[in-house]
Parts: C-alpha cells; sequence; structure tokens
C-alpha cells in the first residue's frame, strides 16, 4: 500500500531540498522493499536506479581508490552549517562532526553553534572520534594517505586521547583504523591492520589483513585476533572474494576486507530467537567483502553472516534495540547510496531509506547512520560533507552541511556524525565542573 505526506519545505532552500528532503523508507512486503511513495514517476526512477549496475573493473576501481581528504562524486549542495531544523522532530543533543582531512572535530548544538572543538597537528585522518563522560575524545586516525605504499600505511595509524581542552592524554602509535568499541570494564576493543603475505591468496602481494585488537583504558595492547584466520577457517562456511588490489611505487598489495565498523551484538534478551544475540559477539561490517559478520572474539570464529550479492561496499553496520541490523549500503556497483534496516533473524531487508531518485545519493566512501531514541534515524553522506536526521516516515528533522574546507574550496568529508544525548551532555557538563572545582582547591593558596 502506497502512503504520503507533507514534505513541502521553505522554498529557499532551493536545489538543497532535492537533495536532502525527498527520503523515503520502503517497508518489507515482500522479496522487495515496497515504496511509499504516491508518486509514479518516484517509483520509476526507484525502479530504473535499483537495476543499474557497472562494470566489474569499474567497481574495482572504485574499491582501490584512496580517500581524498575533500567531498567527491555528486555535485554537492551549497550552503554550511545548520541548513534546516525541526525542533519538533528533531532529537535534542549535541551532535559530534568528524572531519577526516582536517583531523579535527566539532560539538554542535541543532543549530550550529559550536560548544566545543578538537584538533590534532600533524596528521593526515581522522577515522573514529569517541567522547567520553569526562570530555575527553578518543581519536582514531592516520598519518599517512591511503594511496601511500602499503608499508607506510602500516606505520602510521595511531589512537590518542585528547581532554575537553585538546590536551594529548596519551598517544599510540597503532596501526589502528577506523572504529574502536569501549567495553564495559574500560577496555577498548579497535580495528587494526596486519601485513602478511598469504599465499592462497597471492604469492606475491601483500594481503592487508584486518584483526581486532584488546586494548587496556590506557591505550596498550593485550592481545590480537585475526579477522582472515576466523573467515579461512575449516569451520567457517564464508567463501571470500579477492578483491581490493592496490599499487604504488612498485608496491603491490590486497586490501582483502577494509573492515570500518565493530560493534557488540549484545541483546542477549534475544539470544533464543536467533544465536548471533551474545555479549561475546562483534558485528563487523566489511567494505572489501560486501559482508556484515557476526563473530565469536573469544572463541574466534564465524557465528553468522549477510551480504554478497546484497550489499555494495557498505559502512556502519549497527545493532539497533529490536535486534536488527542498520546498514550504510554505499552502492558502489550501484552508483547510488541507501540505508537499510535487515532483519538477520529472517535475512530479510524491512525498511530502505533512500530519496526517490537514487541517483542523488552516493557516497562513495565511509558513510555512517545512527538510530536514534525518539526512532529518528541520523545520515552521515561522507561524500557530501553533509548529515541529515529523519523521522521513521522520511520525514527530514534536520540538516547540517559541513564547515570545514580545503584550500582550494572543496568541503572536508565527514566519516562520522554521532547525537550526543542531553543526559549525556549533563553527565560530562557536571564532570568538567567537578574537575574545575577540585582545581581551583587544589590551586588556592594557604591565608
Amino acid at each position: 500500500m502506497n502512503h504520503s505526506w507533507n514534505l513541502a519545505q521553505p522554498a529557499k532552500l532551493g536545489v538543497l531540498l532535492i537533495i536532502a528532503v525527498l527520503w523515503l523508507p520502503a517497508c518489507q512486503t515482500g522479496d522487495e522493499p515496497v515504496s511509499r511513495s504516491s508518486s509514479t514517476t518516484a517509483e520509476n526512477n526507484r525502479s530504473e536506479t535499483r537495476t543499474a549496475t557497472i562494470s566489474k573493473n569499474e567497481v574495482e576501481r572504485l574499491r582501490a581508490l584512496g580517500y581524498l581528504d575533500y567531498s567527491e562524486e555528486r555535485p554537492q549542495a551549497p550552503g554550511e552549517g545548520t541548513m534546516f531544523l525541526d525542533p519538533r522532530l528533531a532529537f535534542p543533543g549535541l551532535t559530534l562532526v568528524i572531519y577526516s582531512g582536517s583531523c579535527s572535530a566539532e560539538l554542535i548544538t541543532l543549530e550550529g553553534q559550536i560548544i566545543n572543538s578538537w584538533s590534532l597537528k600533524p596528521c593526515r585522518r581522522w577515522d573514529q572520534a569517541v567522547l567520553g563522560l569526562d570530555g575527553s575524545l578518543l581519536v582514531v586516525g592516520s598519518q599517512s594517505d591511503t594511496d601511500q605504499p602499503a608499508s607506510e600505511q602500516a606505520r602510521s595509524g595511531f589512537l590518542v586521547k585528547l581532554s575537553w581542552s585538546n590536551d594529548i592524554l596519551w598517544n599510540r602509535r597503532l596501526p589502528a583504523h577506523h572504529d574502536i568499541e569501549m567495553l564495559p570494564n574500560g577496555e577498548m576493543l579497535v580495528l587494526l591492520y596486519d601485513l602478511r603475505v598469504i599465499e592462497t591468496i597471492d604469492r606475491t602481494a601483500a594481503v592487508w589483513d584486518n584483526t581486532i585488537g584488546r586494548l587496556d583504558s590506557e591505550g596498550h595492547l593485550l592481545e590480537e585476533i585475526s579477522l582472515f584466520d576466523i573467515l579461512d577457517a575449516p569451520t567457517s562456511d564464508f567463501s571470500l572474494q579477492i578483491t581490493g588490489r592496490g599499487s604504488n611505487n612498485g608496491e603491490s598489495w590486497i586490501d582483502l576486507l577494509h573492515c570500518n565498523e565493530l560493534e557488540i551484538v549484545g541483546n542477549t534478551e534475544l539470544a533464543s530467537k536467533h544465536r548471533i544475540y551474545s555479549d561475546d559477539h562483534l558485528l563487523v561490517t566489511s567494505r572489501s567483502q560486501d559482508a556484515v559478520l557476526v563473530i565469536n572474539w573469544r572463541t574466534r570464529e564465524l557465528i553468522w553472516h549477510w551480504g554478497p550479492g546484497q550489499l555494495s561496499g557498505p559502512h556502519s553496520g549497527i545493532v539497533i534495540d529490536n535486534g536488527n541490523l542498520l546498514i550504510f549500503d554505499n552502492g558502489l556497483e550501484r552508483e547510488w547510496s541507501r540505508v537499510i534496516e535487515l532483519d538477520p533473524v529472517s535475512g530479510r531487508v524491512v525498511a530502505d531509506f533512500g530519496p526517490p531518485d537514487r541517483s542523488l545519493f552516493f557516497s562513495r566512501v565511509m558513510g555512517a547512520n545512527q538510530l536514534l531514541p525518539n526512532g529518528n534515524i541520523l545520515i552521515t553522506n561522507s561524500a557530501g560533507g553533509q548529515g541529515l536526521e529523519l523521522t521513521p516516515e522520511g520525514q527530514l528533522a534536520w540538516m547540517y552541511m559541513g564547515t570545514r574546507r580545503t584550500e582550494d574550496g572543496h568541503r572536508v568529508k565527514i566519516p562520522r556524525m554521532t547525537r550526543i544525548p542531553t543526559a549525556t551532555t549533563m553527565t560530562i557538563q557536571s564532570h568538567l565542573a567537578n574537575s574545575s572545582s577540585q582545581e581551583s582547591g587544589e590551586n588556592k593558596q594557604p591565608g
């Protein structure tokens, strides 16, 4: 059944809203999500673009391209800062905005006011930043471009902890990349690179294995497990595709996994529904394998996987409250992106978010999504340097355009935006106030 709603918005936003407003979720009623749009033209556009594919060689070229510092692919919308806000619909709180190429982050209000900012120099790229309850910022980044020789990239990763006032609390040189997951005991799980020769894959080109490192609260490595070894184990039913070949200065490598998201599955109350639900299980998103994977990081075995033939270069697979997965499907072979909700028990896509004209939304790299407590979805259009908050019905609640630019005027990519609930920001504010009070007391001279 088709549904329609009023998507009228202020005309002054013009072409910006052509890209941002007309987002439509589709509900699953059969093998394909069925559009709720009442527009025949919009549905025709969706049908035409859904089947459009590019050659395998072109997909490989897109995979092999390094990360640019700035927005790319599509003509980008004008403006910067908060471009639209409906306070009745938007989920309240602050938003952490990460700027990849400028190695910086800003904590902003819905209106776009900067509450705090962090940066680091010298630096080449930030992949992820996590805001702590003490106001500190934990950052995963790199000193090297992805088009540099593999040996250089392997040495360039880092994990750094910055204070609220942007002081370096500690800095660890690790081959870290893309994501970090905080554990309840204060330890951390982080994605790491391991450059190795795997003769069953290629006798000459080194393979970028992705490993999961367990770190203590100060960022020291405690243990490391290989994702390749898990996927290649005799007990695994996963079929690896040999993809992600790259080269530079005579050196060849294979970015076989390119994992970019790491999250504890949890939801143990759902364990009777499916075996993926456990505190010992991790959901890992692999761009190169077009897959989301669930592994038991204690027993080091593959539990479940989904995606090949359905996803294309995905990012940001996360678990939401109902046990379903929210995934940013970049759509390399289609050249348009979408955000889907997947029921892992049935393997069905139960919701599919994207504009009616799919060609308007394509993020070749990066991309993120966050389900907010009020049911809204915060989508990071990384290649466009843009954030969109949508209601479950696809109505625009908030839109933000990145404010950082390169020297030649391109908008800097935003790998992730994260909405921080008001309760959390109040906890941070209280901690900072207590710390300031304690410092004042310690510095007070005796009378």
